[in-house]
């Protein structure tokens, strides 16, 4: 949600609180209840779906971390058994290309790290028979492929993640157009009613519905059009 959203989500949850804490004072109201009960349901789809976006976002960028570090970890253990069989060797140049510090794989962007692990790949593939008595078997490398791979493809998850935050984008903003039109239209008007009979409850019910920003602290009247309490 952006942060009119959230000063509208936060005016909404006042108002319902309001109104739930002095329900006696409408039960006989069937349409009030009703709205009201409506208005509830659709508070807790806004919440469950800003959630959603929360835990999309969150739950992608620490995926493809975590595919990186492990690819990587994968990455550093053959580097060391390439640099030790290119000294025996004396072949300084897979010494100096193979040369690589966790820090070093782990350096610039997911796409740059993953051609780095490749290139690390096709040496150890390259030098595999040799490798073997280093302790760098066919399936050490297999799993290092596996561990690779499985990094590039949490590359694409963000791509896959826009589309559900999308959804759940306009979501929100639906029920926020129902959430307007169902106190406006609906529940302001059930409750003008209270005004002389109940004028504290009116009074704090207006005051629930203005909307209180959390960028400065500035306020401003909700979406309500019924008139002050007197």
């Amino acid at each position: 949600m952006n942060s009119i959203q959230m000063d509208q989500e936060k005016m909404y949850g006042l108002s319902i609180k309001h109104l739930e804490s002095n329900s006696t004072i409408f039960a006989e109201n069937k349409p009030l209840n009703d709205a009201l009960n409506v208005a509830k349901a659709k508070h807790k789809l806004i919440s469950d779906n800003s959630q959603k976006q929360s835990i999309i976002k969150k739950g992608i960028v620490t995926d493809k971390r975590n595919q990186i570090q492990v690819a990587a970890k994968s990455a550093f253990k053959v580097c060391n058994l390439l640099v030790a069989f290119a000294v025996s060797q004396n072949n300084q140049t897979l010494k100096e290309q193979a040369d690589y510090n966790f820090s070093e794989l782990t350096t610039g962007r997911e796409n740059e790290c993953i051609k780095r692990f490749r290139l690390i790949l096709k040496f150890a593939k390259d030098n595999k028979e040799a490798l073997l008595e280093y302790g760098l078997t066919e399936d050490k490398i297999s799993s290092f492929e596996q561990k690779i791979e499985d990094a590039d493809s949490s590359l694409s998850l963000p791509r896959q993640a826009t589309t559900a935050s999308s959804t759940a984008t306009k979501t929100i903003a639906t029920l926020y157009s129902e959430m307007y039109t169902l106190f406006k239209d609906t529940i302001d008007r059930l409750v003008m009613q209270y005004d002389e009979s109940h004028p504290d409850f009116y009074y704090e019910y207006q005051k629930a519905r203005t909307i209180i920003s959390g960028s400065g602290g500035r306020t401003s009247k909700g979406d309500n059009n019924t008139p002050p309490a007197q």
